[in-house]
């Protein structure tokens, strides 16, 4: 590991609130880009609801990063399940229409990128990602430990927090905060920033639940599935989800009256369409939500994740798009404590992580009110003409509202692409942003793209540590020196790949630590200082250079 990156008279670098996914992920980068960063976490680290069960492409090449992906893998389900998606009147009724999707493991990688989708649940990725980060020397994590309060300083953030053991509160410092402290954030509150949108879209209910004999009937009846969706002739009832499929399940349903385990049962047999062994484990109550926060920073403070953005969980975006908030703070903090980085860098993240946080919560919610556009009726569930007629107009329906569109993501994990002070275009147009198409482009402000140099290694593995020059035949000599006057970390890659070359479609390529294009050229700028104090935030749009 490079030299610690710490903060002069702080007790830390970077206070982390919020040891969740999103927290978790902000420390692994920070981590590993060697800086001193502390988390903390009221909880104790155990998952007992998890809200998370879907990993998407982009952030699997985090994963890859941080080198943990045989883990993550082994413990999602297994290589050869597939993530069908099945609506019925019961698992073991009338089977209505299905989307099919290949067996993991006939989608090990896609051709735009090292990796792909993992279906692993919370309740193993958080441990892993957190065993992952007590690896990590410069992180220290304080779980059972509460933030209490925090105001900031002439030249950082001075917090209060509570070891929830003992009771005992003390002081500790640190040059900058992120709360990715959930929706109810004490760091969002504090710093009085809002949440626009709307606050209840619905109420939910679900309950998990044991039972290898459900997996049984599954594989007699309908085979694999993702999620069982249940019609009825009120519409759409119940979900059931697997969770890893070898016996651990997810029942949805509106808010019944009546939470009694005998009530419980009736529902899920009325799921199934007949009795079967279970063990029911626990519920929970949550409520659908379409909020995004007027401001991702104030001062020295920042959030990321659900305390910055909450959604309806339809798509999978929620801890997706945390993650990569996560990635974009991550190397701005650092570069900000290194000194190379302006504080108009900082600044970027909103202007960055805001619009894309918008557009995710968006589609959410377009997929949220697809149900609406539905067809049901009274028979839909009897074995009678007319229930064939209705089921027949009910899968129609189905295709009528793009259905697929809710569950072929590609372009929104991967076609997200930033427009702020520190990418500089270079004329080409924007393509479409589009939400289940990617065309890998290597456009500025797009992330860039992935090419095989060997059997085990991707273009993307050589970004990450500091900015990357990518060399295809160019004068990379002035940028380096200018890179050195500014003591940004720079390093030239030279690529011999036709392949990458003509993807990357310039001679001079420079990438930034997030794998994003920041700027790229046939000939060496006319002036290189420019372009590295643009990249580095020390350049407001319209004004001149300023050295920070």
């Amino acid at each position: 590991m490079a030299e610690i990156t710490r903060a002069p008279g702080k007790d830390t670098g970077i206070l982390i609130a919020g040891g969740g996914p999103v927290g978790l992920a902000l420390a692994a980068e920070l981590g590993r880009l060697g800086v001193a960063c502390t988390l903390i976490e009221a909880r104790d680290g155990t998952i007992n609801q998890p809200k998370m069960n879907f990993v998407n492409v982009r952030s699997m090449e985090f994963v890859r990063r941080w080198g943990i992906t045989k883990r993550v893998r082994e413990e999602g389900h297994p290589e050869n399940f597939r993530p069908n998606v099945i609506w019925v009147t019961s698992v073991t009724g009338h089977e209505i229409a299905r989307l099919n999707f290949p067996p993991f493991r006939d989608e090990n990688t896609r051709f735009f990128s090292p990796a792909s989708d993992c279906l692993i649940s919370q309740y193993w990725f958080d441990p892993i990602l957190l065993a992952h980060v007590r690896t990590l020397s410069t992180v220290t994590l304080r779980h059972r430990t509460r933030l209490e309060s925090f105001r900031e300083t002439n030249d950082g953030i001075e917090a209060e927090i509570k070891d929830q053991v003992t009771g005992k509160t003390e002081k500790i410092t640190a040059a900058y905060i992120v709360g990715a402290d959930g929706a109810n954030s004490t760091v969002r509150n504090a710093l009085g920033i809002e949440l626009k949108g709307l606050a209840h879209m619905q109420d939910n209910w679900h309950v998990f639940l044991n039972s290898t004999d459900l997996i049984d009937i599954y594989e007699g009846k309908l085979g694999n599935a993702r999620f069982t969706h249940l019609v009825g002739p009120e519409g759409m009832w119940g979900l059931i989800t697997s969770i890893n499929w070898r016996g651990l399940w997810r029942f949805s349903a509106p808010p019944p009256k009546d939470e009694s385990k005998e009530n419980i049962t009736k529902m899920l047999y009325r799921a199934v369409g007949r009795p079967f062994e279970f063990e029911l484990l626990n519920a929970s109550h949550w409520e659908s939500r379409k909020l995004v926060a007027e401001t991702f920073r104030k001062g020295r403070a920042f959030i990321a994740g659900d305390a910055a953005h909450q959604n309806n969980p339809t798509g999978g975006f929620g801890m997706n798009t945390g993650l990569g908030d996560a990635m974009d703070l991550a190397w701005k903090l650092t570069a900000a404590l290194q000194g190379w980085g302006a504080d108009a860098l900082l600044d970027t993240y909103d202007a960055e992580r805001r619009p894309i946080s918008v557009r995710n919560v968006e589609e959410a919610t377009r997929n949220f009110n697809l149900p609406r556009r539905y067809k049901f009726g009274p028979s839909i569930d009897k074995d009678t003409p007319a229930g064939e007629v209705e089921r027949d107009a009910f899968k129609q329906s189905l295709y009528d509202a793009d259905i697929m569109r809710h569950h072929d993501t590609d372009g929104i994990a991967m076609g997200y692409r930033y427009a702020s002070s520190v990418v500089i275009p270079d004329g080409t147009p924007e393509p479409p942003d589009e939400v289940r198409g990617y065309t890998p482009t290597a456009r500025p402000g797009h992330r860039a793209p992935h090419v095989w140099l060997s059997d085990e290694v991707s273009l993307i593995d050589k970004f990450g540590d500091g900015f990357v020059l990518l060399d295809f035949g160019g004068d990379a000599a002035p940028l380096v020196r200018a890179a050195a006057e500014r003591k940004l970390p720079l390093r030239v890659e030279k690529i011999d790949n036709r392949e990458a070359r003509d993807l990357y479609e310039r001679k001079l390529v420079l990438v930034r630590p997030d794998g994003h294009v920041a700027w790229r050229s046939d000939a060496s700028p006319a002036d290189a200082l420019a372009v590295i104090d643009t990249i580095r935030g020390a350049i407001v749009p319209g004004a001149r250079a300023k050295v920070a």
